[in-house]
């Protein structure tokens, strides 16, 4: 289920963003990066493995530098506006 609404927002996100009416460009495209990563790792071990190596790294660019990016074009924007 959390699967289904995750992809489902990114769907739909995308599609707002880029302001596009048809999801099904979105969708299918999306669906097989999903299944491609789902069957990227041949057991669990792999998994872990990966986690172990990578997940920080992960973490930190989702979690830290896109939003401080974000933070700053939106800061950047304003103050354009202002004048």
């Amino acid at each position: 289920m959390k699967i289904t609404i995750a992809f489902h927002g990114a769907v739909s996100g995308i599609c707002q963003l880029f302001g596009l009416r048809d999801r099904t460009w979105v969708a299918v495209p999306l669906a097989v990066i999903v299944a491609g990563l789902a069957l990227s790792n041949e057991n669990v071990v792999e998994n872990i493995e990966w986690d172990r190596r990578y997940l920080f790294e992960y973490e930190l660019l989702y979690g830290l530098i896109f939003p401080l990016i974000l933070l700053a074009i939106t800061w950047i924007r304003k103050r354009t506006h202002r004048g």
